[in-house]
């Protein structure tokens, strides 16, 4: 189980554990340690499925070839590539993020962002892949609604209250929230 230190497995009730740390070395091992391993199959699995990728500030090093080859493989094989979109949030220069990033790209259906308020899930937040696929499949784009700034969760939560109600009823109709 994966969780915060302080917690206790849902299964056993024991505390839970830290885990390694893997240190930056040439051949890292993603697989003897079983909470390493699952942790790698997990992101495989979400990899593997997923219509949109949005990366925070991993440099996807050259000593790293194992976890990038992981990532590239199961992003690849993905079968919503071709229309997949990749989001690189990163401070270093664009340039040097589309080189790095370039395996994991189809053609142009990637974006480099030096901060969280330009990607799609800040700015369509519960909703970006449904608004990507509203803009690119449909030629319907959506609307704005963009994450405001609140000074209490509670006020968060009742923001997103009309997104959390489209859920239930299993209609996304891309009107934005309310001014918070």
């Amino acid at each position: 189980m994966t969780g915060f230190r302080w917690q206790q497995c849902q299964k056993c009730g024991e505390s839970l554990q830290p885990t390694k740390l893997l240190y930056p070395v040439k051949h890292k091992d993603y697989n003897t340690d079983p909470f390493i391993a699952n942790e790698w199959k997990r992101l495989k699995w979400f990899l593997d499925r997923a219509y949109m990728l949005t990366v925070f500030g991993y440099g996807a090093p050259s000593t790293d070839i194992e976890a990038v080859d992981l990532m590239t493989s199961a992003w690849k094989n993905n079968p919503r590539f071709e229309l997949g979109q990749v989001n690189i949030v990163d401070i270093r220069p664009q340039k040097q993020l589309e080189k790095t990033w370039e395996p994991f790209f189809c053609r142009n259906h990637y974006g480099t962002l030096k901060n969280f308020r330009g990607t799609w899930l800040f700015r369509y937040p519960r909703r970006s892949c449904e608004a990507l696929a509203f803009a690119t499949l449909q030629m319907e784009p959506w609307k704005t609604n963009r994450l405001p700034k609140f000074k209490s969760l509670a006020k968060l939560h009742k923001w997103i209250e009309p997104l959390i109600a489209e859920e239930n009823g299993g209609q996304f109709t891309g009107n934005p929230c309310p001014i918070a």
